[in-house]
């Protein structure tokens, strides 16, 4: 499925894996189809929430970059 989302697609978020943290060679680090975001838990505060997916949509539509949410090195 990731390998066939058309670019007209919003690319699916993928944040849980069956190995975490992520492995350092698996191909999903290099898939332009998809975003991979930490697998985090905390308590939500929707308006802060809010204007932080409404920032970065904006970003994202200005300049087609999101913020770095991942070191790679690190593996998350």
């Amino acid at each position: 499925m990731i390998n066939q989302t058309p670019e007209f697609f919003i690319k699916p978020v993928l944040d849980v894996f069956k190995i975490e943290p992520l492995e350092k060679n698996s191909s999903l680090w290099n898939n332009k189809n998809i975003s991979i975001l930490p697998h985090i838990s905390a308590l939500t505060n929707i308006k802060t929430a809010s204007n932080i997916i409404a920032n970065n949509i904006i970003r994202y539509y200005a300049d087609k970059k999101t913020p770095l949410f991942i070191d790679k090195k690190l593996g998350y």
